[in-house]
């Protein structure tokens, strides 16, 4: 089973940017997705520290506490088993403070985020992340700027891949 979620269109305001290095799927993945977006005539997309700590706090919260088969909550849902409040997040968006404030939340990071998210039963690779996500219009636009994501320009990314999760945020300042 394989599901695919990401965060509407909402502008966001970032603050701080960090380079640092990555490794492993983590390094895969960002290379994978800016790679991608340059044969697609747009700029690579810088990695951000403090996206990076909010994409690797989701992708561990998803992979110990959260239940693929729940109809309910989506891939944008956080347990109760972290510093951050907890949140069902719905396909009907109910929660969507809880997820817009989790850069904030997570790295006291003054803005928004733009979040896509992958599962996969498999052991999951980058390049299955990536082409999931290439597979769905709506995260497909996100990633190469398309549609509503049209006018927004990111410069800030933050990737962490563990062994069914994938999760991506994307952010509009360095």
């Amino acid at each position: 089973m394989t599901r695919l979620f990401f965060l509407g269109a909402f502008f966001l305001m970032f603050t701080s940017v960090f380079s640092q290095s990555l490794d492993g799927k983590n390094a895969e993945l960002l290379q994978k997705i800016n790679d991608y977006r340059k044969a697609n005539g747009l700029s690579a997309i810088k990695l951000n520290e403090k996206l990076q700590a909010v994409a690797e706090a989701h992708a561990l919260d998803l992979e110990k506490y959260y239940n693929p088969e729940d109809k309910k909550c989506n891939l944008h849902s956080w347990s109760n088993h972290g510093k951050w409040s907890s949140c069902c997040y719905t396909d009907d968006h109910a929660q969507k403070e809880c997820m817009w404030h989790k850069p904030k939340e997570i790295s006291n990071y003054s803005g928004y985020g733009f979040e896509i998210a992958y599962y996969s039963s498999q052991t999951l690779t980058p390049e299955m992340a990536l082409n999931g996500w290439k597979s769905s219009k709506g995260h497909h636009d996100v990633i190469i700027n398309r549609d509503i994501w049209k006018s927004i320009s990111f410069q800030s990314i933050g990737v962490y891949v563990t062994e069914h999760y994938a999760v991506v945020w994307f952010g509009v300042e360095e």
